[in-house]
């Protein structure tokens, strides 16, 4: 089992400590005084974080022979070295599809293809896997290869996306996330775009849900009042690319915990 390890971003100032005196409680109403949130949940206490009991779930599909007799297991004998460093390269650009593919996209279509299972992105067997594999790479830095012409010219296409107005709100992923950074909105902090990828998957403690990255974006287009795409959308391909080259550096840790 990888090691899920603790990253420091910012929470729910709900779940923080309870105010001390009237001066804090003025803090904490007054947008421009209330302290940067910070998360100090244990993310790899399963009682805490109930998405680490996927690890093992996601560990036994690997292993399970799939409709056509051959499992994961058959080709990858060893996969805590194989896949030691595959999450953190994820998403690519595929040549053969002529699109960026994420890890959840790829287990879609690579399980169907080597062992006939049916694993649709953000079914409870794929985002299983997916954890499993992200959990292998805690502690790697993220790497972004945009050596092939067509990949880079996929993540510029993702920095375009970002400054697009979308939605009846007509916001944009850096109205949020550059401009407005650091602030609050709706009693929601707004973080950066660095350091929105490299948790993921992940436990969201609103809703009782695990999130991969894709159901992340969908939800930004909902939040803006903006029509969701399907998780294995073109757009939703190069913007994935485009916050992992803004992540470059960063040490994977999932699955994680927001709320």
């Amino acid at each position: 089992m990888g090691q899920a390890q603790l990253l420091r971003r910012p929470r729910d100032p709900r779940h923080g400590r309870v105010p001390e005196d009237a001066q804090d409680a003025d803090a904490l109403n007054d947008p421009d005084k209330r302290p940067e949130p910070v998360e100090d949940r244990d993310a790899a206490e399963p009682f805490v974080n109930p998405s680490v009991d996927r690890i093992e779930v996601g560990e036994a599909l690997f292993r399970a022979p799939g409709p056509n007799g051959q499992a994961c297991a058959s080709c990858h004998a060893d996969p805590k070295t194989a896949f030691r460093r595959w999450a953190v390269t994820m998403p690519r650009w595929e040549k053969r599809l002529e699109k960026v593919l994420g890890a959840e996209e790829f287990i879609t279509r690579h399980a169907r293809a080597t062992t006939g299972a049916d694993w649709p992105m953000q079914s409870d067997a794929n985002t299983d896997m997916s954890i499993w594999l992200h959990s292998l790479g805690n502690g790697e830095k993220i790497a972004v290869d945009l050596s092939d012409p067509a990949a880079d010219a996929a993540f510029r296409r993702g920095v375009a996306l970002s400054k697009a107005k979308l939605g009846q709100f007509n916001f944009s992923c850096i109205d949020c996330h550059e401009k407005s950074a650091g602030k609050w909105l709706r009693g929601q902090y707004l973080g950066t775009t660095q350091g929105q990828f490299d948790h993921f998957p992940l436990w969201r403690t609103s809703l009782n849900q695990i999130w991969d990255i894709r159901k992340r974006l969908q939800w930004c287009n909902v939040q803006v009042r903006a029509n969701e795409l399907p998780p294995d959308a073109v757009e939703y391909g190069e913007l994935e690319l485009y916050l992992r080259k803004l992540n470059e550096g960063l040490e994977l840790a999932a699955p994680n915990i927001r709320h």
